[in-house]
C-alpha cells in the first residue's frame, strides 16, 4: 500500500469519527437547558 493511500485510508477514517461525534452533539444540543440565554436577555448581555 503506498504511503498516499495510508492517508487517504487515515483520513476517511477519521473523518467519519469526526462526523459521528458532530451529530450526536447536534442532537443532544436539542436537550441542552438554554435557561441562561432568557437571564442574557433580561440583563441586556449580547451573546455574541
Amino acid at each position: 500500500m503506498l504511503i498516499e493511500e495510508k492517508i487517504l485510508n487515515l483520513v476517511k477514517t477519521y473523518r467519519q469519527k469526526l462526523n459521528d461525534q458532530i451529530e450526536l452533539r447536534m442532537e443532544d444540543m436539542n436537550y441542552d437547558l438554554n435557561d441562561h440565554y432568557l437571564i442574557y436577555k433580561i440583563l441586556g448581555i449580547s451573546i455574541q
